[in-house]
């Protein structure tokens, strides 16, 4: 198993040679493989290594948990790993598409303000090195400067952090998010079943609607629905327990005359309605509020095990973790005083992570890469469309969080139409990058020495080992293409055309947006 004991010391990164390449990978053999190290790089906190940190590695092949545990202490793993959990949420940009809302004429920071909400408890959590657990039994809520105007709240945090609001809030982290459960809404005659299911399917990773149950629906008709709930035998069979754990969301209860603010803040009074349909229970445990549904969920066998699961569909998607990897990795992370960044140098460093196929990057991924590489802002009201317009997400193979749920990791022709609007923007800031003398003040040309051809190379270099991970000198025949390539266009087209048609070269280079 790879992942049955800690690692001490250094740990050999290997992979199983494919059948497009071998290797000699003796046991005694120390080298660096590149792939794992950009993908571990962009998995854990977003975006490629810097051509300093592959200098680095190719010259340290021994130590590559020292680089894990820098990268896992970096504030961008928590946002990596809030954008992992979005991918269960569905919250990031979902409420700017949802017609419900309209009328409550929300500016974008304030979708972007409550769709991040219940992230913020993966984030702060991991920022704050607190247990996992965390995130389903803390009393605090986050906030920042946007998000407290739209709920009234005495906050005066102007970036995102836990804050104790004044109001009776349930002790139950994200259980209790004045935004989840309005993303996962239920009509009345639900009876907040559906809330419960997404619960139970997210946090214990029992989904009621993949049991094996015999059903005859000829027992059934629109009329006796409820009475069959409470009396089939096949309908008992969950309903037993998933009624019973329904009747605590009824706290969180929409209409539409009511705020979003009003919406969002749990009712005492509405759960105790809601409570009276059915006797509420934690699978057969007394149950009578959320805050201890998230006690019960933090020490709950089945929350650590589901985490462990979870986390590894977030970074090995082309194989599910059997059950022994899940055994061994459960108790390193409850081990750990339920450690995430633990549970994911671990995985990381597992044979099935490193033999995995290669995936399309994420979209935060990609616009975090660029910013790494340039000057450009991760904020940039152009460039962040990326990641916060819901259509330029779903066209890079992601998810809108609404109507499109399930990432597509396979490069398709949205890909493509998406980077040749990447690269359509990025000519224009090369077009202003020209056109401005000071180098400090270039957004793309950041490493242009002179105005010599040889001046040029140091950049298309920056781009190429910054873009593809590599490890690449001015001699390598494909820098040395890219500069014919330039040398060409320019001497037809211009300077502009020139670096534009170099960029996209590589930008729409398989190695550029795979990972």
């Amino acid at each position: 198993m790879g992942c049955q004991n800690e690692p001490s010391g250094a740990v050999q990164i290997v992979r199983a040679p494919s059948q497009e390449e071998e290797r000699d990978w003796a046991d005694g053999e120390r080298s660096l493989d590149l792939a794992w190290f950009a993908r571990a790089s962009l998995d854990i906190r977003g975006y490629r290594p810097s051509p300093e940190e592959l200098d680095w590695a190719a010259q340290n092949p021994d130590t590559m948990t020292d680089i894990l545990d820098l990268w896992l202490s970096e504030p961008a793993f928590a946002e990596q790993m809030a954008w992992y959990w979005n991918d269960l949420l569905h919250t990031a940009v979902w409420i700017g598409q949802e017609e419900r809302f309209e009328s409550m004429a929300f500016t974008l920071e304030e979708q972007r303000a409550i769709g991040w909400e219940p992230l913020a408890y993966i984030e702060q959590t991991i920022l704050s090195n607190k247990p996992f657990t965390n995130i389903v039994t803390t009393d605090s809520v986050p906030t920042n400067e946007v998000l407290a105007s739209v709920f009234a709240d005495d906050s005066e945090l102007l970036d995102w952090g836990m804050h104790q609001t004044q109001r009776d809030h349930p002790a139950a982290g994200v259980l209790s998010s004045r935004v989840l459960w309005t993303r996962h809404f239920v009509d009345f005659l639900n009876h907040n079943r559906a809330r419960a299911n997404y619960y139970s399917a997210t946090f214990l990773c029992q989904d009621y609607l993949e049991r094996d149950v015999a059903f005859d629906f000829s027992q059934v008709s629109l009329d006796n629905v409820e009475t069959a709930i409470q009396t089939q035998p096949e309908c008992v069979t969950c309903h037993a327990s998933l009624d019973p754990l329904a009747s605590v969301f009824g706290a969180f209860q929409e209409n539409i005359n009511l705020s979003y603010d009003q919406q969002g803040v749990a009712s005492t009074f509405k759960q105790r309605w809601f409570a009276g349909l059915r006797e509420p229970s934690f699978f057969g445990l007394p149950l009578n509020n959320l805050s201890e549904l998230g006690a019960y969920t933090a020490s709950d066998a089945r929350f650590a095990q589901c985490m462990v699961e979870q986390t590894w569909n977030f970074f090995v998607e082309s194989t599910e973790i059997d059950d022994l990897e899940k055994i061994d990795l459960t108790h390193v992370f409850v081990g750990s005083d339920y450690s995430i960044k633990q549970l994911v140098e671990h995985i990381v460093q597992s044979p099935e992570y490193v033999q995995q196929n290669s995936r399309v990057l994420r979209p935060e991924q990609l616009l975090e890469t660029l910013v790494q590489m340039s000057r450009i802002q991760n904020e940039d009201p152009v460039f962040s469309k990326l990641v916060w317009s819901p259509e330029h997400r779903v066209l890079f193979g992601s998810t809108d969080n609404l109507g499109v749920l399930t990432a597509n990791s396979a490069f398709t022709v949205g890909h493509h139409l998406a980077l040749e609007w990447l690269t359509k923007e990025l000519s224009g800031v090369l077009d202003s990058d020209l056109l401005t003398q000071n180098n400090e003040d270039r957004v793309l040309l950041t490493e242009v020495v002179g105005g010599s051809v040889s001046g040029h190379q140091p950049q298309i270099l920056h781009w190429k080992q910054t873009l593809h991970s590599e490890i690449v000198a001015d001699s390598d025949a494909e820098v040395q293409a890219l500069m014919n390539l330039w040398n060409n266009v320019s001497a037809e087209r211009g300077e502009l055309a020139a670096w534009s048609t170099v960029l996209a070269v590589l930008l729409h280079d398989p190695r550029a947006v795979l990972r």
